[in-house]
Protein backbone atom coordinates (compact mmCIF):
# COMPACT_ATOMS: atom_id res chain seq x y z
CA UNK A 1 0.00 0.00 0.00
CA UNK A 2 1.02 3.45 -0.78
CA UNK A 3 2.51 4.96 2.44
CA UNK A 4 0.16 7.45 4.33
CA UNK A 5 0.66 11.04 4.50
CA UNK A 6 0.98 12.19 8.30
CA UNK A 7 -0.05 15.62 9.88
CA UNK A 8 1.79 17.09 12.65
CA UNK A 9 0.00 20.37 14.69
CA UNK A 10 0.67 24.13 14.84
CA UNK A 11 4.14 24.88 16.13
CA UNK A 12 7.24 26.30 16.42
CA UNK A 13 9.96 23.99 14.34
CA UNK A 14 13.45 23.20 16.25
CA UNK A 15 15.40 26.00 14.52
CA UNK A 16 18.25 26.30 16.63
CA UNK A 17 21.19 26.65 14.00
CA UNK A 18 22.15 30.16 14.23
CA UNK A 19 24.65 30.62 11.58
CA UNK A 20 22.78 30.12 8.18
CA UNK A 21 24.16 29.49 5.14
CA UNK A 22 22.54 30.47 1.55
CA UNK A 23 21.13 27.20 0.10
CA UNK A 24 21.52 26.23 -3.43
CA UNK A 25 18.75 28.01 -4.75
CA UNK A 26 17.87 28.70 -8.60
CA UNK A 27 15.32 27.53 -11.01
CA UNK A 28 14.92 23.91 -13.10
CA UNK A 29 16.93 24.06 -16.66
CA UNK A 30 14.23 24.62 -19.50
CA UNK A 31 11.27 25.50 -16.49
CA UNK A 32 8.65 23.95 -17.39
CA UNK A 33 6.03 26.91 -16.84
CA UNK A 34 5.24 30.52 -14.91
CA UNK A 35 6.26 28.89 -11.61
CA UNK A 36 9.26 27.90 -11.88
CA UNK A 37 11.19 30.85 -13.92
CA UNK A 38 9.63 32.94 -10.80
CA UNK A 39 12.46 30.96 -8.77
CA UNK A 40 15.68 33.04 -8.16
CA UNK A 41 18.81 33.29 -9.46
CA UNK A 42 21.84 29.95 -8.35
CA UNK A 43 23.70 31.00 -5.31
CA UNK A 44 21.58 34.35 -4.31
CA UNK A 45 20.88 34.77 -0.52
CA UNK A 46 16.64 33.47 -0.08
CA UNK A 47 15.45 36.74 1.95
CA UNK A 48 16.05 38.46 -1.66
CA UNK A 49 13.98 35.86 -3.61
CA UNK A 50 10.99 34.89 -0.94
CA UNK A 51 8.56 37.27 -2.22
CA UNK A 52 8.86 35.24 -5.50
CA UNK A 53 9.14 32.01 -4.37
CA UNK A 54 12.58 29.45 -4.96
CA UNK A 55 13.90 25.98 -5.11
CA UNK A 56 16.82 24.29 -5.09
CA UNK A 57 19.17 21.93 -2.83
CA UNK A 58 19.86 22.96 0.84
CA UNK A 59 23.33 21.95 0.81
CA UNK A 60 25.24 22.05 4.33
CA UNK A 61 21.90 24.21 5.35
CA UNK A 62 19.84 21.84 7.48
CA UNK A 63 15.48 22.22 6.88
CA UNK A 64 15.17 23.65 10.16
CA UNK A 65 17.37 26.38 9.42
CA UNK A 66 16.19 27.38 6.20
CA UNK A 67 12.33 27.05 7.48
CA UNK A 68 14.14 29.59 10.34
CA UNK A 69 14.95 31.75 7.65
CA UNK A 70 11.58 32.29 6.29
CA UNK A 71 10.19 32.50 9.92
CA UNK A 72 12.38 35.58 10.62
CA UNK A 73 11.59 37.15 7.14
CA UNK A 74 7.89 36.99 8.19
CA UNK A 75 7.38 34.91 5.08
CA UNK A 76 3.55 33.47 4.27
CA UNK A 77 3.54 30.40 2.29
CA UNK A 78 4.70 26.84 1.75
CA UNK A 79 7.94 25.17 2.01
CA UNK A 80 8.27 21.94 0.76
CA UNK A 81 11.27 19.81 1.61
CA UNK A 82 11.84 16.17 -0.56
CA UNK A 83 14.08 13.81 1.38
CA UNK A 84 14.48 10.36 1.43
CA UNK A 85 10.94 8.33 1.18
CA UNK A 86 8.76 11.46 1.07
CA UNK A 87 7.99 15.36 1.27
CA UNK A 88 7.12 17.30 4.69
CA UNK A 89 4.96 20.01 4.03
CA UNK A 90 5.46 23.47 5.89
CA UNK A 91 2.30 26.37 5.87
CA UNK A 92 3.91 29.36 7.08
CA UNK A 93 1.80 32.83 7.93
CA UNK A 94 3.48 35.85 8.29
CA UNK A 95 6.70 34.37 9.87
CA UNK A 96 4.60 31.86 12.09
CA UNK A 97 4.52 27.77 11.39
CA UNK A 98 0.30 26.91 11.15
CA UNK A 99 0.88 23.24 10.30
CA UNK A 100 3.22 20.75 9.03
CA UNK A 101 2.15 17.40 6.43
CA UNK A 102 4.11 14.46 5.82
CA UNK A 103 3.79 12.70 2.53
CA UNK A 104 5.42 8.86 3.27
CA UNK A 105 8.41 9.29 5.40
CA UNK A 106 10.93 12.39 4.31
CA UNK A 107 14.25 12.97 6.88
CA UNK A 108 14.06 14.92 9.83
CA UNK A 109 13.50 18.30 9.87
CA UNK A 110 17.31 18.77 10.48
CA UNK A 111 19.02 16.84 8.36
CA UNK A 112 20.90 18.47 5.49
CA UNK A 113 20.81 17.99 1.68
CA UNK A 114 17.35 18.19 1.51
CA UNK A 115 15.91 19.29 -2.03
CA UNK A 116 12.93 21.56 -1.42
CA UNK A 117 10.98 24.48 -2.93
CA UNK A 118 8.90 28.15 -1.18
CA UNK A 119 5.71 28.87 -2.86
CA UNK A 120 4.73 31.95 -1.72
CA UNK A 121 1.15 32.59 -1.15
CA UNK A 122 -1.46 34.12 1.70
CA UNK A 123 -1.79 32.51 4.55
CA UNK A 124 -4.97 29.66 4.34
CA UNK A 125 -5.36 26.43 5.79
CA UNK A 126 -3.45 23.79 3.82
CA UNK A 127 -0.20 23.45 1.94
CA UNK A 128 -0.47 24.84 -1.34
CA UNK A 129 1.88 24.79 -4.34
CA UNK A 130 1.43 26.30 -7.32
CA UNK A 131 1.03 24.17 -10.57
CA UNK A 132 3.61 23.90 -13.21
CA UNK A 133 0.96 24.23 -16.22
CA UNK A 134 -1.16 27.30 -15.24
CA UNK A 135 -2.29 26.79 -18.81
CA UNK A 136 -3.12 23.39 -19.88
CA UNK A 137 -5.98 22.39 -21.43
CA UNK A 138 -5.24 18.44 -19.32
CA UNK A 139 -6.60 18.12 -15.83
CA UNK A 140 -3.65 16.57 -14.63
CA UNK A 141 -1.37 19.08 -16.17
CA UNK A 142 -3.29 21.59 -14.15
CA UNK A 143 -3.05 19.31 -11.05
CA UNK A 144 0.44 18.28 -10.71
CA UNK A 145 2.87 20.37 -8.48
CA UNK A 146 6.62 20.69 -8.30
CA UNK A 147 7.94 19.56 -4.90
CA UNK A 148 11.77 20.70 -5.65
CA UNK A 149 14.18 20.72 -8.19
CA UNK A 150 14.30 18.38 -11.28
CA UNK A 151 16.70 16.81 -13.00
CA UNK A 152 17.30 17.94 -16.60
CA UNK A 153 17.59 15.92 -19.59
CA UNK A 154 19.23 16.86 -22.72
CA UNK A 155 17.88 16.58 -25.82
CA UNK A 156 20.03 15.50 -28.76
CA UNK A 157 22.16 13.86 -26.38
CA UNK A 158 20.24 11.61 -23.98
CA UNK A 159 18.44 8.84 -26.08
CA UNK A 160 15.00 8.46 -24.30
CA UNK A 161 14.65 4.65 -24.80
CA UNK A 162 17.45 3.97 -23.35
CA UNK A 163 16.57 6.23 -20.91
CA UNK A 164 13.03 4.40 -19.96
CA UNK A 165 14.62 1.31 -20.07
CA UNK A 166 16.80 2.60 -17.08
CA UNK A 167 13.70 3.98 -15.06
CA UNK A 168 12.16 0.59 -15.14
CA UNK A 169 15.42 -1.11 -14.09
CA UNK A 170 14.90 1.89 -11.05
CA UNK A 171 11.55 1.04 -10.06
CA UNK A 172 10.94 4.88 -10.75
CA UNK A 173 7.98 6.89 -10.06
CA UNK A 174 7.07 10.56 -11.01
CA UNK A 175 7.06 12.74 -14.41
CA UNK A 176 8.78 13.75 -17.17
CA UNK A 177 7.96 17.06 -18.53
CA UNK A 178 8.71 19.24 -20.93
CA UNK A 179 7.64 23.45 -22.51
CA UNK A 180 9.02 25.10 -24.61
CA UNK A 181 6.71 28.15 -26.47
CA UNK A 182 3.33 26.78 -26.70
CA UNK A 183 4.17 23.06 -26.27
CA UNK A 184 3.37 21.74 -23.12
CA UNK A 185 4.13 17.60 -22.49
CA UNK A 186 3.99 15.45 -19.76
CA UNK A 187 4.39 11.46 -18.68
CA UNK A 188 3.69 10.00 -15.77
CA UNK A 189 5.80 6.80 -15.27
CA UNK A 190 4.33 4.42 -12.35
CA UNK A 191 6.99 1.90 -11.16
CA UNK A 192 9.20 2.16 -13.96
CA UNK A 193 6.68 2.35 -16.63
CA UNK A 194 4.63 5.03 -18.50
CA UNK A 195 0.88 4.64 -17.89
CA UNK A 196 -0.44 8.14 -19.30
CA UNK A 197 0.93 11.28 -21.27
CA UNK A 198 -0.22 14.21 -23.21
CA UNK A 199 1.07 16.62 -25.17
CA UNK A 200 -0.11 20.06 -26.18
CA UNK A 201 -0.15 22.80 -28.31
CA UNK A 202 -2.13 26.05 -27.94
CA UNK A 203 -4.31 24.72 -31.34
CA UNK A 204 -4.23 20.48 -30.74
CA UNK A 205 -3.68 18.06 -27.75
CA UNK A 206 -2.15 14.24 -27.82
CA UNK A 207 -2.86 11.54 -25.40
CA UNK A 208 -1.33 8.12 -24.53
CA UNK A 209 1.22 7.02 -27.27
CA UNK A 210 0.64 9.90 -29.63
CA UNK A 211 1.81 12.00 -26.88
CA UNK A 212 4.42 9.89 -25.76
CA UNK A 213 6.07 10.23 -29.97
CA UNK A 214 5.70 14.01 -29.74
CA UNK A 215 7.60 13.88 -26.21
CA UNK A 216 10.22 11.46 -28.32
CA UNK A 217 10.56 13.69 -31.37
CA UNK A 218 11.05 16.55 -28.67
CA UNK A 219 13.97 14.48 -27.44
CA UNK A 220 16.08 14.12 -30.61
CA UNK A 221 16.19 18.16 -30.99
CA UNK A 222 19.52 18.89 -29.70
CA UNK A 223 18.28 22.80 -29.65
CA UNK A 224 15.34 22.73 -27.31
CA UNK A 225 15.35 23.53 -23.93
CA UNK A 226 16.12 19.92 -21.56
CA UNK A 227 13.12 17.79 -20.50
CA UNK A 228 12.70 17.42 -16.53
CA UNK A 229 12.67 14.66 -14.21
CA UNK A 230 11.17 14.77 -11.39
CA UNK A 231 10.19 12.26 -8.89
CA UNK A 232 6.64 11.91 -7.10
CA UNK A 233 5.47 10.39 -4.18
CA UNK A 234 3.66 7.02 -4.91
CA UNK A 235 0.35 8.54 -3.11
CA UNK A 236 0.49 11.80 -5.55
CA UNK A 237 1.36 9.84 -8.46
CA UNK A 238 -2.11 7.13 -7.16
CA UNK A 239 -4.20 10.56 -6.59
CA UNK A 240 -2.83 12.32 -9.93
CA UNK A 241 -3.54 8.82 -11.73
CA UNK A 242 -7.20 8.79 -10.81
CA UNK A 243 -7.42 11.79 -12.22
CA UNK A 244 -5.94 11.07 -15.25
CA UNK A 245 -8.02 8.22 -15.91
CA UNK A 246 -11.19 9.93 -14.41
CA UNK A 247 -11.82 7.62 -11.93
CA UNK A 248 -14.36 8.76 -9.68
CA UNK A 249 -14.32 8.21 -5.76
CA UNK A 250 -17.40 5.89 -4.87
CA UNK A 251 -16.95 6.02 -1.07
CA UNK A 252 -19.79 8.38 0.84
CA UNK A 253 -17.67 8.46 3.84
CA UNK A 254 -15.95 12.00 3.23
CA UNK A 255 -14.32 11.65 6.27
CA UNK A 256 -11.98 8.77 5.57
CA UNK A 257 -11.70 10.55 1.74
CA UNK A 258 -8.22 9.95 0.43
CA UNK A 259 -7.46 10.95 -3.12
CA UNK A 260 -7.36 14.25 -5.48
CA UNK A 261 -10.64 16.32 -5.46
CA UNK A 262 -11.70 18.96 -8.31
CA UNK A 263 -13.56 21.98 -7.45
CA UNK A 264 -13.91 25.75 -8.82
CA UNK A 265 -10.97 26.45 -6.34
CA UNK A 266 -8.62 24.02 -7.92
CA UNK A 267 -7.47 20.72 -7.14
CA UNK A 268 -7.39 19.51 -3.45
CA UNK A 269 -5.63 16.20 -2.66
CA UNK A 270 -6.81 13.94 1.06
CA UNK A 271 -5.45 11.51 2.58
CA UNK A 272 -8.12 9.78 5.59
CA UNK A 273 -10.56 13.15 5.05
CA UNK A 274 -7.97 15.64 5.70
CA UNK A 275 -6.54 18.26 2.99
CA UNK A 276 -2.67 17.91 2.89
CA UNK A 277 -2.39 19.80 -0.26
CA UNK A 278 -4.03 22.81 -2.49
CA UNK A 279 -3.14 23.18 -6.04
CA UNK A 280 -4.82 26.30 -7.00
CA UNK A 281 -5.66 25.81 -10.56
CA UNK A 282 -8.79 27.46 -12.77
CA UNK A 283 -11.08 23.75 -12.99
CA UNK A 284 -10.54 21.59 -16.13
CA UNK A 285 -12.71 19.00 -16.45
CA UNK A 286 -15.29 17.67 -14.03
CA UNK A 287 -15.96 18.65 -10.36
CA UNK A 288 -15.79 15.81 -8.20
CA UNK A 289 -13.74 13.46 -5.88
CA UNK A 290 -11.51 10.91 -7.89
CA UNK A 291 -9.76 7.90 -6.11
CA UNK A 292 -5.86 6.91 -5.73
CA UNK A 293 -4.94 4.50 -8.31
CA UNK A 294 -2.55 2.17 -6.70
CA UNK A 295 -0.30 -0.30 -8.82
CA UNK A 296 -0.01 -2.77 -5.42
CA UNK A 297 -4.12 -2.80 -5.30
CA UNK A 298 -5.64 -1.89 -8.53
CA UNK A 299 -5.01 -3.33 -11.98
CA UNK A 300 -2.21 -1.82 -13.47
CA UNK A 301 -2.92 0.65 -16.31
CA UNK A 302 -1.82 -0.90 -19.80
CA UNK A 303 2.36 1.01 -20.30
CA UNK A 304 3.09 3.04 -23.33
CA UNK A 305 5.28 2.48 -25.75
CA UNK A 306 7.42 4.48 -28.16
CA UNK A 307 6.54 4.20 -31.88
CA UNK A 308 8.32 2.06 -34.86
CA UNK A 309 7.57 4.19 -36.80
CA UNK A 310 10.40 6.16 -38.50
CA UNK A 311 11.05 9.76 -35.88
CA UNK A 312 9.04 12.87 -37.46
CA UNK A 313 6.91 10.72 -39.32
CA UNK A 314 4.04 12.07 -37.93
CA UNK A 315 5.09 16.08 -38.88
CA UNK A 316 4.76 14.56 -43.27
CA UNK A 317 2.09 16.70 -44.57
CA UNK A 318 0.10 15.47 -47.89
CA UNK A 319 -0.87 17.02 -51.03
CA UNK A 320 -4.43 16.39 -52.97
CA UNK A 321 -3.02 14.31 -55.99
CA UNK A 322 -5.61 15.39 -59.13
CA UNK A 323 -7.68 12.57 -58.32
CA UNK A 324 -7.91 13.65 -55.19
CA UNK A 325 -9.10 17.38 -55.75
CA UNK A 326 -11.85 15.41 -57.83
CA UNK A 327 -13.33 14.11 -55.17
CA UNK A 328 -13.37 17.03 -53.25
CA UNK A 329 -15.66 18.87 -56.04
CA UNK A 330 -18.88 17.66 -55.44
CA UNK A 331 -19.57 18.16 -59.44
CA UNK A 332 -17.61 14.97 -60.29
CA UNK A 333 -18.68 11.13 -60.45
CA UNK A 334 -15.29 11.31 -58.14
CA UNK A 335 -16.90 12.74 -55.08
CA UNK A 336 -19.97 10.69 -55.36
CA UNK A 337 -17.85 7.49 -55.26
CA UNK A 338 -15.44 8.77 -52.66
CA UNK A 339 -18.42 9.67 -50.30
CA UNK A 340 -20.21 6.30 -50.80
CA UNK A 341 -16.60 4.31 -50.62
CA UNK A 342 -15.28 6.53 -47.58
CA UNK A 343 -18.11 8.28 -45.53
CA UNK A 344 -17.96 11.57 -44.04
CA UNK A 345 -15.06 10.72 -41.75
CA UNK A 346 -12.72 10.08 -45.42
CA UNK A 347 -13.95 13.72 -46.07
CA UNK A 348 -13.01 15.20 -42.81
CA UNK A 349 -9.49 13.63 -43.08
CA UNK A 350 -9.29 14.44 -47.31
CA UNK A 351 -10.07 18.18 -46.29
CA UNK A 352 -7.70 18.39 -43.16
CA UNK A 353 -4.64 16.88 -45.63
CA UNK A 354 -5.71 19.45 -48.33
CA UNK A 355 -5.28 22.43 -46.13
CA UNK A 356 -1.87 21.43 -45.49
CA UNK A 357 -2.29 19.88 -42.12
CA UNK A 358 0.60 17.45 -40.64
CA UNK A 359 -0.55 13.98 -40.05
CA UNK A 360 -0.30 14.69 -36.54
CA UNK A 361 -2.38 17.55 -36.52
CA UNK A 362 -4.57 16.24 -38.81
CA UNK A 363 -5.32 12.93 -36.31
CA UNK A 364 -5.63 15.53 -33.29
CA UNK A 365 -7.55 17.38 -34.92
CA UNK A 366 -10.74 14.98 -35.82
CA UNK A 367 -10.10 13.26 -32.08
CA UNK A 368 -8.06 10.05 -33.83
CA UNK A 369 -5.09 8.39 -32.65
CA UNK A 370 -2.03 8.04 -34.78
CA UNK A 371 -2.85 4.02 -34.99
CA UNK A 372 -6.42 4.95 -36.10
CA UNK A 373 -5.36 7.38 -38.17
CA UNK A 374 -2.73 5.25 -40.41
CA UNK A 375 -5.07 3.08 -41.94
CA UNK A 376 -7.08 6.46 -43.61
CA UNK A 377 -3.96 7.32 -44.58
CA UNK A 378 -2.96 4.17 -46.33
CA UNK A 379 -6.09 4.00 -47.61
CA UNK A 380 -6.12 7.17 -49.47
CA UNK A 381 -2.34 6.77 -50.93
CA UNK A 382 -3.44 3.53 -52.22
CA UNK A 383 -6.65 4.88 -53.95
CA UNK A 384 -4.13 7.59 -55.81
CA UNK A 385 -5.78 10.34 -53.88
CA UNK A 386 -2.93 11.60 -51.92
CA UNK A 387 0.83 11.87 -52.00
CA UNK A 388 3.65 13.03 -49.46
CA UNK A 389 4.33 16.57 -49.85
CA UNK A 390 7.98 17.64 -50.85
CA UNK A 391 9.48 19.64 -48.52
CA UNK A 392 9.19 23.55 -49.35
CA UNK A 393 6.30 22.56 -51.70
CA UNK A 394 2.93 24.84 -51.18
CA UNK A 395 -0.58 24.34 -52.42
CA UNK A 396 -1.96 20.87 -54.05
CA UNK A 397 -0.78 19.18 -56.86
Amino acid sequence: MVPPCRTEGSGDADVSPSNLDSPQAGPDAGAADATDAATGSAGAHPASQIEHGMRGRTGSLSGASLLQQLQRNGSSGTLALRSGGGVALHLLADGELRRSVRIGDPDALEATEQEFRFDPHPAGDSPQLAPLFQRSRVPALRALPSFGPAQPVAPGLTDLRRLLERLLELGFGGSLRLAHGEARGLALVQNGRVVAAWYERDDYRLDRNDALRAIYRYSLEADNPPLLLEPLHPAVLASLLGLATAQPSTDPNRAAYTGLEADERGYHYFDQGERVLHVPAELVGTARRYRRLESDRDALLPELELPDDPPGWEENTYALTLRGQDAVNPMTDVAMRFHEEYGPMGRRILDALGRGASIEKAAGALGLDLQEFKPWLRRLEEDGLVRVRERGEGGAA
